[in-house]
């Protein structure tokens, strides 16, 4: 019994209670949270905008994540602000379902097709104050990207057009470099396990399925 109890207390339970005890065909999934690879760490975004398109898609803004606990960032071209909700899925497909979504109160971050996909996926959500960018650990990690990426962009000569493929290159090269707080481990080695799903319900075996393992490039 205290074995039993302890699993419950170190997983998670969400899956819902079955309708009935009789086996049924089903056509869509009753527990899409427990589909995907859960990530033990919230994530902070910020959108980023540029003069010019970019040369390879025409992306004239760009959506930044970061991981809070490891760093690991990601950058997403978009042609219009209302493509965050598919970056946000893009993220969630790459490194998996957060634990938590960081944001500074943009419309649309926080519209009802967001607040939709995070309550399916089970991710809470947290906006900072207005005027309070520091409390969002995006805008901090980002000074650093941009600030690489245009010693780049200037030491090469590169066009302008060039913006989303430095923001793309440096992210994944910091993502590989090791840092001094994360105890000099590089970010993507600091990703913390995904959590052990179990489902919490008395009339139903426990099911307890490690996610898959991510696959780095």
């Amino acid at each position: 019994v205290e074995a039993i109890k302890r699993t419950y207390l170190a997983t998670t339970q969400y899956a819902r209670i079955p309708m009935s005890t009789h086996l049924t065909k089903h056509y869509k999934s009753p527990n899409p949270a427990m589909n995907v690879h859960r990530q033990a760490e919230p994530i902070a975004t910020d959108t980023v905008y540029a003069d010019v398109p970019a040369i390879d898609d025409g992306s004239t803004c760009a959506q930044l994540f970061i991981g809070t606990d490891t760093l690991v960032a990601d950058v997403y071209g978009m042609k219009t602000e209302k493509q965050f909700v598919n970056t946000l899925q893009d993220i969630i497909r790459r490194r998996g379902a957060h634990t938590g979504l960081i944001s500074d109160r943009a419309q649309v971050e926080i519209s009802k097709r967001v607040l939709d996909l995070l309550r399916t996926f089970i991710i809470s959500d947290w906006q900072s104050e207005p005027h309070q960018q520091h409390q969002n650990l995006c805008e901090r990690r980002y000074q650093d990207i941009k600030g690489i990426s245009n010693r780049i962009m200037d030491h090469r000569g590169s066009p302008p057009s060039l913006w989303l493929l430095a923001l793309q290159y440096v992210c994944l090269v910091l993502n590989h470099v090791a840092l001094q707080s994360l105890g000099w481990i590089p970010p993507l080695q600091a990703v913390p396990n995904s959590d052990s799903s179990g489902t919490n319900q008395s009339t139903t075996n426990l099911t307890m399925a490690p996610s898959p393992p991510i696959l780095l490039n």
